[in-house]
């Protein structure tokens, strides 16, 4: 059995600035697919909910956004803090309880990541159901 390949991260900055570049890109496009297909979208849409559910998938995107910073910074300061032990040579147990620890705290982070991309999705799906299916409330 070979061994999982492990990505690391090389440039921070860059690779922040093309998170950012990316949600940014899906934000504006979600935007502009309101704006362009908006008189349509209104058309088939009931109660006009394509604002509320742009807004909902935007906040989910800032939010994924923000919390990949803040992995990010956690990780950074993870390495440092453990890097203190390994020099101060205290390992046992307190480098246990704190390892421990700041695992749980990077997973809870990559789980709330990865729950808002995930809702993004899921509200994408609801623009995508709203836009094919015909409702009683609507003219066409």
């Amino acid at each position: 059995m070979s061994k999982p390949e492990i990505v690391d991260v090389i440039n921070e900055v860059e690779d922040l600035k093309e998170i950012d570049n990316r949600l940014s890109a899906l934000i504006e496009g979600l935007r502009g697919l309101e704006y362009d297909f908006g008189f349509h979208v209104k058309a088939v849409f009931p109660s006009d909910k394509m604002p509320q559910y742009r807004h909902s998938i935007q906040y989910r995107l800032f939010s994924a956004r923000f919390h990949i910073r803040l992995l990010y910074r956690h990780i950074s300061e993870v390495q440092i803090k453990h890097q203190k032990f390994v020099d101060q040579r205290s390992f046992f147990p307190l480098y246990e309880i704190h390892l421990e620890r700041d695992k749980r705290e990077a997973s809870a982070l990559f789980d709330s990541i990865v729950f808002h991309l995930y809702s993004s999705f899921d509200y994408l799906g609801s623009i995508i159901f709203n836009v094919l299916t015909k409702h009683q409330d609507t003219k066409n």
